[in-house]
């Protein structure tokens, strides 16, 4: 009974978009791409409603953000931040490597438990062959080797 409301809110939504939508192929496929992506059935109604959220976390949407080298030779970064959204906590980090570039990826979703938070604190090791650090999906770059001086934002 916990999860009734929630069912009658994602069935809401899913006669909403179905009503709009109508029942061209091309339409619900424009549907799905806009509310934001095939993830399953029931996150993209729930996304529809914004009642999810949940998504990469981008620069933009990071409120005290810092980078700090946490090893003389820049072998390690701590970055730390808080999520602006407040109804968003940041629940995972995943962090890809291409070429000479690391990409940091925080995951957020609906804060639903009594310590969940958007404020992240994280430590990435860094291989002596990265020479640039990028964040979320849009690259944003927040740190870099630059012939033995290093920076960041």
């Amino acid at each position: 009974m916990k999860n009734f409301g929630r069912l009658l809110v994602i069935m809401s939504a899913v006669a909403t978009i179905m009503i709009f939508c109508g029942c061209q192929k091309t339409r619900q496929d424009a549907a799905i791409v806009i509310i934001g992506g095939a993830d399953g059935p029931t996150s993209i109604w729930v996304s529809a409603l914004g009642l999810l959220g949940g998504g990469t976390l981008e620069y933009e949407d990071i409120g005290f953000f810092n980078v700090r080298e946490i090893s003389d030779d820049a072998a390690a970064l701590e970055i730390s931040g808080m999520c602006t959204s407040s109804a968003l906590a940041v629940k995972s980090v995943r962090v890809k490597r291409k070429r000479d570039s690391l990409a940091v990826y925080f995951k957020t979703s609906l804060c639903v438990k009594e310590n969940d938070s958007g404020a992240f604190h994280y430590e990435i090791s860094i291989p002596a062959d990265v020479n640039r650090v990028v964040l979320g999906t849009r690259k944003k770059e927040i740190w870099s080797r630059a012939d033995g001086a290093l920076s960041a934002p």
